[in-house]
């Protein structure tokens, strides 16, 4: 589902802080846009358009007090060209060097994986080292339930669905 919400009476500095404060609004939302003063929200949530319009007009009521918002106070700027101005995730994934498991969940494939443990490695041997008593930490990679299940893994450990059950699909 799709909901448009219009932004009008509410500053456009404002716009990109409403549409982070608006992903927020239900966990169901999937995308969210800002296109000609209009917040555009792809979502499949249970309680409908209805349920989110109702909390993002909440959201912008809210915003539209001047209550909230970043104080503008530009001391320097330097303009230069930057080498991509595209969307790079897309990009990525169409390369196939990345795959999106969820919005900011990543699979990194070569070269990127590459890059990144390049770039971990260098930061904790050049930077992190220095400072004492600085300890690593490791995450465990995240795997959907319903691939397990798949491959019957819960079958053969049925006690490792206790470490998930807290998660939402």
């Amino acid at each position: 589902m799709t909901c448009k919400i219009s932004l009008a009476g509410l500053a456009e500095s404002q716009h990109g802080q409403v549409k982070y404060a608006s992903a927020f609004a239900d966990e169901h939302i999937q995308d969210i846009a800002l296109v000609d003063g209009h917040i555009v929200i792809t979502h499949n949530s249970p309680n409908g358009n209805e349920g989110i319009t109702a909390r993002v007009e909440r959201l912008i009521e809210r915003f539209s007090h001047g209550d909230f918002g970043f104080k503008e106070n530009v001391l320097f700027e330097h303009k230069v060209d930057t080498p991509y101005e595209g969307d790079i995730i897309a990009e990525l994934v169409e390369r196939k060097a990345i795959k999106v498991l969820e919005p900011g969940l990543f699979i990194f494939r070569e070269p990127f994986s590459s890059l990144m443990r390049f770039l971990d490695y260098s930061f904790v041997t050049k930077i992190a080292k220095r400072f004492e008593g600085v300890k690593e930490e490791q995450y465990p990679a995240v795997i959907h339930s319903h691939t397990l299940n798949k491959t019957n893994h819960f079958t053969s450990f049925p006690e490792h669905i206790h470490f998930v059950t807290h998660l939402r699909e």
